[in-house]
């Protein structure tokens, strides 16, 4: 899941939106199928990005809260970090 989760990483780098929820929808099935957490919290994270971006801001903080939770239940730092810049971003 961590490959299409970079793919659709790098579209929403590029500004390419809907490419990036193409592959956010392939991690995310891949995610369930393997049980793989940290992916799946990834695109949480993503799409509350991608929401803030399209200024859906509640849609946004609700993701974002969503991907913090689930960080923080894993103890992974970087998780953590990578989902708090995206919660304070979403706040602010």
């Amino acid at each position: 899941p961590i490959t299409s989760f970079n793919l659709a990483d790098l579209y929403f780098q590029l500004g390419r939106v809907k490419e990036s929820l193409v592959w956010l929808v392939i991690c995310e099935a891949e995610s369930h199928t393997r049980n793989d957490v940290r992916a799946l919290i990834r695109c949480y994270q993503l799409r509350a990005e991608i929401a803030l971006q399209e200024g859906k801001y509640l849609e946004a903080e609700k993701l974002a809260k969503e991907a913090v939770d689930r960080a923080n239940a894993t103890n992974i730092k970087e998780l953590i970090y990578i989902t708090y810049r995206t919660y304070s971003s979403v706040l602010h």
